[in-house]
Formats: structure tokens, sequence, C-alpha cells
């Protein structure tokens, strides 16, 4: 029998990880939960896919108020897809992936697809974590 996992610790501390990083700016959690929940697990995965798109035209060192504006905005597709998949791999939800390339960030998803069951926990595991994420942020004075 495989280990058991504290599902919501693991939760409490992937939100961390992805706010203290910034992997995904404020804006851009907000928007994807609303998408989320509203739309699926797979139009939120493409809304985080083409914020990413937009990062590279953005400063790393904010230096005025729109930069700072900007900066909320900002997302790391890679990060965010390292983090959810070491979430739903350790509670045996997908398999490893590699979230170098963007083919295989969609076949992880993809990979939930296969069992209702799975996607359902999966989009409740996500919406607690991009809610855990928003109030991460708050708690490290980021809002």
């Amino acid at each position: 029998m495989g280990q058991i996992v504290n599902l919501e610790h693991k939760i409490a501390q992937i939100s961390y990880e992805i706010a203290n990083k910034k992997i995904i700016g404020q804006n851009v959690v907000d928007k994807a939960l609303g998408i989320l929940v509203n739309d699926g697990l797979y139009a939120m995965w493409l809304f985080i896919e083409e914020k990413g798109e937009k990062k590279e035209n953005l400063s790393d060192n904010p230096q005025s108020e729109t930069d700072k504006s900007k900066n909320k905005n900002k997302t790391k597709p890679k990060g965010f897809c390292e983090k959810i998949e070491r979430l739903l791999n350790e509670v045996r939800l997908i398999n490893s992936c590699d979230c170098s390339k963007f083919e295989n960030r969609e076949k992880c998803f993809k990979q939930l697809t296969k069992d209702l069951n799975k996607l359902l926990l999966a989009r409740q595991i996500l919406e607690k974590l991009l809610i855990y994420v928003r109030h991460q942020y708050k708690a490290l004075g980021e809002d």
C-alpha cells in the first residue's frame, strides 16, 4: 500500500511556493480561478499558456507603477505546470511528464480526461490551490 498524502498540506505548501516565487501574477490567479470554475480545466490551462507568452515583454525588475501593474499579470506556464504536476503526481492523478515544452504540458492534462472522477478531483484540487495562492499573496503583503 502506498504512502498517505496529506492533501491539504501539499496544496498549502505548493500555493506558498507559487506565490513566493511569483510563478503566477496576482491578476492571473483571479482570472484563472474564474475560468477554471466557469469553463473548466483545459480552458484555464490555455489561459495560463496565453499569459505566459506575454511575459517576455515585461521587465524582471519593475521600476514604475505601470511596471508593477504589469508584473501582477506575469506568469510562467512551465513553472506552474511543474508545481501542478508535482501535486497531482503525489496524489496519483497523473504520471510524471516533462513540462519543458507546451506539447508535454498539454499531455499532462490530457491524462486527466481519461477518468471523470480523476478530472473532477483534479479540478477541485486546482481550485483550492488557486484560492490558496490568492490568500498567500495577501499574507505576503503583495496585495
